[in-house]
C-alpha cells in the first residue's frame, strides 16, 4: 500500500524505469524468480526501414517476474533449508541412483471381457457354446528381475453342447452342490522367476474348482465331426488319440531334459478340485 503511494506520486516514465531496475536487482540476487522473454519484434525501432528489417534479426529481451503461484515449495526454501532436507532424505548431488527392487514391476497391461462367447457353427447349427463370464488376462514385466508373469482368470466357465433335438445342454460347468472357495472357478498363473519363490527359474499355478461334466452322446459325436477331415473308424480314432499322447509324452520328456540339462528349477503348484462326472445311461440325460 506504501510503495502504491509512493508510485502514484511519480511521474510514469520514472515508475517504469524503476520497475525494470528492480527486475535487474532481482535477477542478480534470486535469478530463479525473474523470466527472461524474447520477442520476435522490435517495438523500440518503429522508424525503421524495411531494407532494414530484412537483413536484420529483431529481437526484444523483457525480464518478467514469476508470480508466487508458479513457484514450488522447494522454491521458498533458503539454501540452508535446502540443504537441511537433503541430508534429511539421504539424497547426495551427483550420486548413482539405486537399482530398483527385484519386486518392482515396470508395466502392467489387463485384459478384461465381461462376457465373452466362442460359438462353433456346422451348417447353420451351434455345436458349441463357450461362455466366459468376468475373464481378466494380465502381463506383468520386472526388467530389474529378467521376469515376467502371465495370468488368466475366469469367474464363470459354461460348455454347452447340442442334442438330437437341437437344443443347447451345460456339458461343463461350475457344480451347483459345493460352495466355491475362491471367487474364480479357473486361475492359470505363469512366472518367469518369481518373487515368490527364490530358488525357482520358472512357476506354474492352476486353480480350479469343482466343475460338473455331462456326457452327451450326439454333442461329442457332432464335436468330433467338426475337427475331422475325413471319415475315421473307431480304431483309427482310437490309434490318433494314442498317437496324440505320444507326442504329448515326447514334449514333456523334452521339458524334463531341458530343465535338467539347464539346470532349471520348475516350481510347479496345480491345485484341482475334484469333478463330477455325469454318465447317462443312454448317452443322454433326457432319455
Amino acid at each position: 500500500m506504501d510503495l502504491q503511494k509512493c508510485e502514484d506520486n511519480l511521474p510514469i516514465i520514472s515508475v517504469v524505469i524503476a520497475r525494470e531496475q528492480a527486475k535487474f536487482e532481482l535477477l542478480a540476487q534470486e535469478p530463479e524468480r525473474i523470466e527472461v522473454v524474447e520477442s520476435e519484434f522490435d517495438w523500440w525501432k518503429p522508424t525503421s526501414s524495411d531494407s532494414e528489417s530484412d537483413t536484420e534479426e529483431k529481437t526484444h529481451v523483457e525480464l518478467c517476474v514469476k508470480s508466487e503461484r508458479c513457484k514450488s515449495l522447494w522454491s521458498h526454501l533458503s539454501s540452508p533449508e535446502k540443504k537441511k532436507v537433503c541430508e534429511l532424505i539421504g539424497f547426495v548431488e551427483g550420486e548413482k541412483r539405486p537399482d530398483k527392487s527385484k519386486q518392482y514391476i515396470e508395466h502392467k497391461l489387463n485384459l478384461t471381457l465381461a462376457n465373452c462367447s466362442l460359438t462353433l457353427m456346422n451348417r447353420s447349427k451351434e455345436v458349441l457354446v463357450v461362455t466366459l463370464t468376468q475373464f481378466l488376462a494380465s502381463l506383468e514385466t520386472r526388467p530389474s528381475a529378467k521376469a515376467y508373469k502371465l495370468s488368466a482368470r475366469a469367474e464363470s466357465i459354461v460348455v454347452e453342447g447340442a442334442t438330437s433335438d437341437g437344443e443347447l445342454v451345460p456339458l461343463l460347468s461350475a457344480e451347483r452342490t459345493q460352495t466355491p472357495t475362491s471367487a474364480n472357478i479357473l486361475a492359470v498363473d505363469y512366472e518367469k522367476n518369481p518373487c515368490s519363490i527364490v530358488d525357482a527359474d520358472y512357476g506354474l499355478c492352476i486353480l480350479m474348482e469343482p466343475v460338473e461334466l455331462v456326457y452327451i452322446e450326439h454333442a461329442f459325436t457332432e464335436l468330433i465331426n467338426f475337427f475331422q477331415t475325413r471319415s475315421m473308424s473307431p480304431e483309427e480314432m482310437a490309434e490318433e488319440v494314442a498317437a496324440g499322447a505320444a507326442r504329448a509324452g515326447r514334449v514333456g520328456r523334452a521339458v524334463a531334459a531341458y530343465a535338467v540339462t539347464r539346470r532349471k528349477l520348475f516350481h510347479v503348484n496345480v491345485d484341482l478340485k475334484g469333478p463330477c462326472l455325469v454318465l447317462p445311461e443312454h448317452g443322454c440325460v433326457h432319455k
